[in-house]
């Protein structure tokens, strides 16, 4: 079972990741509204269970309400096509309305079963916010991976070992590590086969917010 994005982000912020600001809207006007109560600029999401939705004009910031209303209609009218999609278009039945990021850095990391290892793996990498296929072709240097034992979890020195392959700032080591184990409980809690956040922004104030 795949999760659109706006019911991904409800299970990691009961878990206690950071998500951003966000309302869902099924129609323009709920859009609009949604903007206007966050404060723009927001960024406007499709809903679709695809990936690059981002080169495909399904990820776009709006201004205002009245572009934010023109900018749903849009994407709820036509669908997408995607890299992900082939020929169909996706049928976009809802969007997801989020305020706007100061983004200092991109990151990735990822929960997912590792059918050779037989055990959970986390993944990350420095390369956020891109097609992490791509990242993993071209650059696999770039990609990191921390088995997990299944007796003991996700073990505070591991979320450590992520944080400095990542150039992690100091600051924010320990929230990272405590992130990287509250992604690790979702994962299981759910039994899931792929818990993914990409990307996972370090914000202008030194934050961690699970963006995408």
């Amino acid at each position: 079972m795949k999760l659109h994005e706006h019911q991904a982000k409800k299970i990691f912020a009961a878990h206690g990741i950071p998500i951003p600001l966000g309302k869902l809207a099924t129609t323009p006007s709920e859009a609009a509204a949604a903007a206007f109560d966050l404060g723009t600029p927001v960024i406007v999401k499709a809903q679709i269970h695809a990936g690059g939705r981002g080169k495909a004009g399904g990820v776009k910031i709006a201004n205002s309400p009245g572009s934010t209303e023109t900018t749903a209609r849009s994407m709820l009218e036509n669908g997408l096509i995607t890299s992900q999609t082939g020929s169909d278009r996706a049928l976009v039945e809802s969007v997801l309305v989020e305020e706007s990021l100061q983004i200092s850095e991109e990151l990735y990391l990822a929960m997912a079963v590792d059918g050779s290892l037989k055990r959970i793996v986390a993944i990350s990498s420095k390369s956020g916010g891109v097609d992490i296929e791509e990242v993993a072709h071209n650059t696999p240097e770039q990609i990191f991976v921390e088995p997990i034992d299944p007796s003991l979890g996700l073990l505070s020195y591991q979320g450590r070992n992520i944080a400095y392959k990542l150039n992690m700032p100091d600051n924010l080591i320990r929230p990272f590590v405590q992130l990287t184990q509250n992604l690790y409980s979702a994962f299981t809690s759910t039994d899931a086969s792929l818990a993914e956040i990409n990307p996972l922004v370090i914000t202008s104030n030194d934050t961690l917010v699970a963006a995408d």
